[in-house]
């Protein structure tokens, strides 16, 4: 008889966390290096795929696009929360360092993490890519460049201009996941009547 009072209260939460509304919440997370790196594999995987202004997909992408695509490879699902609170899976360039990624150190960095690239004089990213790696000087990194008209690794000074452009700094992605009843689920079942 206890077995079945289980089952009957576990296929009773299951259903309730599936049909009702109020069941879930959301929170936000920076990605694991383990994500990272698999995003960087990602992007990697795409070198020499053509720049597209909006591309988002293999056939043509922009800076953007590549780090949504990869992260969304990597992760099976990227969802990221708006300042407003709504889920998307949509950023633009300055949306993505100003609202979805953790500022980072150089040092900080690791390999997938973001780096982020302005125009002299700017506070603006108008570009981005994955980072490869980061030394005292350069940072090296994959991105969909307008410049070379195609998905590239690319090299560039910490501390001065290249192509009258800069790097304004590093992030670390922050996602958004969706739980149904976490509490509730983990309860131990082995103290039910």
């Amino acid at each position: 008889m206890r077995f079945g009072r289980r089952a009957l209260l576990m296929t009773s939460l299951a259903w309730l966390a599936t049909t009702t509304s109020g069941c879930t919440w959301t929170s936000t997370r920076a990605v694991s290096a383990p994500e990272a790196w698999r995003a960087l594999e990602a992007a990697r995987s795409r070198i020499g795929d053509p720049y597209r202004w909006g591309g988002q997909g293999p056939g043509g992408f922009d800076c953007s696009g590549l780090i949504l695509w990869a992260y969304g490879q990597a992760l099976g699902t990227l969802r990221l929360r708006r300042p407003d609170g709504r889920l998307v899976s949509d950023a633009t360039m300055h949306e993505i360092f100003t609202h979805h990624a953790i500022r980072l150190s150089p040092a900080e960095a690791w390999p997938g993490d973001i780096v982020a690239i302005a125009e002299d004089g700017g506070t603006i990213a108008t570009h981005r890519g994955l980072v490869e790696r980061v030394e005292a000087d350069r940072v090296w990194f994959v991105n969909a460049s307008s410049h070379h008209g195609r998905v590239v690794p690319d090299v560039w000074p910490l501390a001065a201009s290249k192509r009258a452009q800069y790097v304004l700094g590093f992030g670390r992605l922050v996602v958004a996941e969706r739980r149904l009843w976490g509490i509730i689920l983990s309860l131990p079942l082995a103290k039910l009547p």
